[in-house]
């Protein structure tokens, strides 16, 4: 395995300090010049470390613990896939740095950050979410009218993963369908009190659109999903919230006129719950 060499200004990185087995932070430019070629990442430029400027229709994102060395990898292979167009945005650790963040009532009630006290990656997972939502809009959107949101446990099996989205896009405008929010994936492990996945159930054909769309049924997860300027808006505009993200996109169905998009190109290698650890990612928000 190779060693991820990682530039990072931040007072609280030391020169040449391992937090990974496989990755070192350093705040030392010498040292970060002398292994550029050897997988060195920047971590001064948050939006465009090596990143080129893309035709896209939307502007696709991965939300990265990046002190993980396999989800930073999965970062890497999966920028390949999108002809090095996706930016990647720093998942917040409330694992380890929960105080730091339990005071964000702009974003989270007090409730829910009480609640989270126990599970506190799930305060990291939403802070992520929100913040980049709001750091699209912040940013002029991008001059784009849609936002690709990835988690860094996912597997995309297509090499036209640009194609794909920009042609999702595209029905969405060919079929006329007014929508904000686009899930990408959809629940197939857990059951529900009819033992039945959310996954059969979101594919009853009484909740189908039209070609791949349909209308978005309840599930947990906000693996990939596409949501559209209007949609970040009318999200943030709700902030601060009392929910998981995942179950807080849910609660807002009618509000973003939510589709989900089905397609065998986007899966997810984490873990689902607490108990689940055979998955390759594991989990961040689990095991803490």
């Amino acid at each position: 395995m190779k060693t991820l060499f990682i530039y990072d200004t931040n007072d609280s990185i030391n020169s040449n300090l391992n937090i990974d087995s496989n990755i070192i932070y350093t705040n030392n430019i010498n040292i970060a010049n002398k292994y550029y070629k050897n997988n060195f990442v920047n971590f001064n430029n948050k939006w465009d470390w090596f990143n080129t400027d893309n035709n896209l229709k939307f502007e696709p994102f991965m939300i990265t613990y990046y002190k993980n060395y396999n989800r930073l990898q999965n970062f890497y292979s999966i920028n390949k896939l999108f002809d090095r167009t996706l930016n990647m945005y720093e998942a917040y650790d409330t694992k380890l740095y929960f105080d730091k963040y339990k005071y964000h009532y702009k974003y989270s009630s007090y409730h829910f950050i009480d609640h989270c006290k126990n599970i506190k990656g799930k305060l990291g997972c939403n802070l992520s979410h929100q913040t980049l939502l709001e750091s699209i809009s912040n940013n002029n959107f991008f001059n784009k009218n849609w936002f690709l949101i990835l988690e860094d446990d996912i597997t995309i099996s297509t090499e036209n993963i640009n194609y794909e989205i920009n042609n999702i896009i595209n029905k969405v405008e060919k079929f006329n369908i007014d929508t904000d929010y686009i899930s990408l994936w959809s629940n197939d492990k857990y059951q529900t009190d009819f033992n039945n996945s959310f996954k059969n159930i979101q594919l009853n054909k009484t909740n189908k659109i039209i070609d791949n769309f349909y209308n978005l049924t309840f599930q947990w997860g906000a693996v990939a999903y596409l949501i559209s300027k209007n949609g970040i808006r009318s999200i943030i505009n709700k902030y601060p919230i009392d929910q998981y993200i995942d179950i807080f996109y849910m609660n807002n169905i009618n509000t973003l006129k939510a589709t989900y998009y089905h397609n065998d190109f986007i899966t997810t290698d984490g873990a689902y719950d607490s108990k689940h650890n055979t998955s390759k990612f594991g989990s961040i928000i689990w095991n803490c």
